[in-house]
């Protein structure tokens, strides 16, 4: 994938986080008005087994949509593919990282024990008079 690069500050990552939360808005519609209308009414609590499929069938649905939209911004984004991706076939599909998705998510995994130790130290800083 041959994208040009941009600088991006890390403000514009936040949309990523609002995908997902609109991931979580739409399981929220098929709870609150799509299942309804399609089971007339019925409560999850005496779904049958067919309800319960199709309800987890919906989510499932739902929530790959928003990894697909979410991986294939951040492919735009970064300039780079994360996923290699095969279709079915006599062994079956799947997907796993690329070499740059799989660098991308060790600095990730860094950057969080990078900060999760900032911050530990800021609060010994700050809060030690009080524990």
């Amino acid at each position: 994938m041959a994208v040009k690069r941009d600088k991006s500050s890390p403000w514009e990552f936040l949309w990523y986080a609002l995908y997902a939360f609109a991931g979580l808005g739409l399981e929220l519609v098929l709870m609150g008005g799509v299942e309804p209308a399609l089971f007339g009414g019925t409560p999850p609590s005496r779904y049958t087994a067919a309800h319960t499929l199709l309800h987890w069938g919906m989510t499932m649905a739902c929530w790959g949509l928003t990894a697909a939209l979410l991986v294939r911004q951040a492919e735009k984004k970064l300039g780079f593919s994360l996923l290699d991706s095969t279709t079915g076939g006599k062994g079956g599909g799947g997907a796993a990282l690329t070499p740059e998705g799989a660098r991308l998510l060790r600095a990730y995994d860094t950057f969080c024990a990078r900060l999760h130790d900032a911050a530990d130290e800021l609060f010994q800083e700050e809060f030690a008079p009080f524990l």
